[in-house]
């Protein structure tokens, strides 16, 4: 394993100045996580993408945010906590199909719409939502800006649109749409379900004694002994594969030297 010192406001540079293709970064806290992804989305034009820990009802959105990160395929950039880097991510599965002129049973729908996490809500406020009030479905899809009305004329699709949720205006109607659903419960590794090349892709992580501690508090508090040989096992992948970054601080004398440059 390679191991690189770096001051902590290195970092993002050092990220853009790395990334050839797709490069995944382990960081050591919450906080270093959100300044790396600040300078980074502000300062360079690479794609940049942050996973995690969110709200419940964000969770699911997600795994929608790196298969997106995924499909490129090209220069882009992760940068995730340890956490996110362990835990296992379901498979997406396929597209769930509206067209106009067809018949769908609405309480199918329903039924599917909860099973793959949806919830009910008279009207819609975020993703994940879906609402049924007569013959019109509202869904506000995880992997969508913009919620879509589905109106029935009884079971058949009569109008399907995106609407704004301040106003409730329908605009830009379409003959189908597709929406992502999962339709099955395969779970892979971080670098499985990215298909990661660790010859053709970078990994870097930082302050690896940090990341040893946070480990342990994840086995400390799970209570399942399968669970807790996998995140020993991904943790000593992400030991193997990828480049430790060592973060340095600035001593005493080096602040002093800086001073005297700078006045």
């Amino acid at each position: 394993m390679k191991k690189i010192q770096k001051y902590r406001g290195e970092i993002p540079y050092f990220i853009q100045q790395n990334c050839t293709d797709i490069l995944i970064y382990v960081c050591s806290s919450y906080r270093n996580l959100e300044e790396y992804f600040s300078v980074l989305k502000d300062l360079f034009s690479i794609p940049v993408y942050a996973l995690e820990v969110r709200e419940e009802e964000e969770s699911i959105s997600q795994r929608y945010e790196i298969f997106e990160f995924f499909k490129r395929k090209k220069k882009a950039i992760l940068l995730l906590t340890l956490d996110m880097f362990l835990r296992k991510y379901e498979a997406i599965g396929a597209y769930q199909v509206f067209q106009v002129g067809k018949e769908y049973s609405l309480s199918f729908l329903k039924e599917t719409l909860e099973k793959y996490h949806y919830r009910r809500n008279y009207l819609l406020e975020k993703r994940g939502e879906y609402s049924i009030r007569g013959d019109i479905l509202d869904i506000f899809p995880y992997t969508d800006s913009f919620p879509v009305r589905i109106e029935f004329f009884g079971e058949e699709i009569e109008r399907i649109s995106y609407f704004e949720i301040e106003n409730q205006k329908s605009f830009q109607s379409m003959t189908e749409y597709k929406m992502y659903i999962d339709n099955n419960n395969a779970e892979e590794n971080l670098l499985t379900f990215l298909k990661i090349d660790s010859k053709k892709h970078k990994i870097f992580f930082e302050n690896v004694e940090l990341l040893s501690y946070k480990l342990e508090e994840m086995i400390l508090i799970e209570e399942k002994e399968e669970k807790k040989k996998e995140y020993r096992k991904e943790f000593e992948t992400l030991y193997n594969f990828g480049t430790e970054i060592q973060l340095q601080q600035f001593h005493y004398q080096e602040l002093e030297n800086f001073r005297k440059k700078n006045t």
